[in-house]
Parts: structure tokens; C-alpha cells; sequence
């Protein structure tokens, strides 16, 4: 993670937040392989759901999630 903080003014600040595609990748696929083993998806096993499969229901919502979890670790360090 790199952060980068501009200042525009005494009271205006510019943040850059920026993460690597690999962090996010690893936190997106860690997500997607709990949600494997956990997920009740009609016609698999719980905990025998292809990977694929699991990224057709859910893939939107792990992406948005892990934005978030992004977004909201990198105004922390900030802070």
C-alpha cells in the first residue's frame, strides 16, 4: 500500500491510496474460497462448490466488499 498525501492548502488535503493489484486479488479470492466451503447454493454440497460457480452468484458482492475493506483500511493508516 502507498499513500500519498497532497497538500492543497492549510486546510484542504488530497489523498492517494493506492494498493496493489495482488492484495486485492488475494483478498478477493480469499473471500470467494470461504464463501465456497460455506455457501448454501442449490444442487452443490455445502463445501464442494466450484470456484466458478461461486464467482457467477457472488463475484459483484466480494468485489464491492472488498472495496470497501480497501477503502475504509487505507483512511485508517491515513489517520
Amino acid at each position: 500500500m502507498d499513500l500519498n498525501v497532497n497538500h492543497l492548502s492549510n486546510v484542504e488535503k488530497e489523498i492517494e491510496i493506492i494498493f496493489s493489484e495482488q492484495e486485492v486479488n488475494e483478498n478477493i479470492m480469499e473471500s470467494l474460497n470461504h464463501l465456497s466451503k460455506t455457501a448454501n447454493i442449490k444442487g452443490f454440497r455445502k463445501g464442494k462448490i466450484p470456484l466458478y460457480v461461486v464467482k457467477q452468484f457472488y463475484g459483484k458482492s466480494v468485489r464491492e466488499e472488498a472495496e470497501k475493506y480497501f477503502i475504509s483500511t487505507g483512511f485508517r493508516d491515513v489517520i
